[in-house]
């Protein structure tokens, strides 16, 4: 598992658990985004699903 996703109402967090997650974030994910932690990513839900489309398109796998 590549990533750990937490929904928690209007917000979500992304987080990425090994370094390949890592770096799709930093080469998929704006540069302003929200940080959550050092490994997480703040999501209004309604982006979610285009974000986890776009991590499967590149082979890695979400939990939720």
């Amino acid at each position: 598992m590549d990533f750990l996703l937490q929904t928690h109402g209007s917000i979500c967090i992304l987080l990425a658990l090994t370094d390949d997650a890592r770096a799709w974030v930093e080469a998929n994910l704006p540069a302003d985004r929200q940080q959550w932690g050092q490994r997480g990513t703040a999501i209004e839900p309604r982006y979610v699903q285009h974000i986890i489309d776009g991590i499967e398109a590149d082979g890695m796998s979400v939990r939720t």
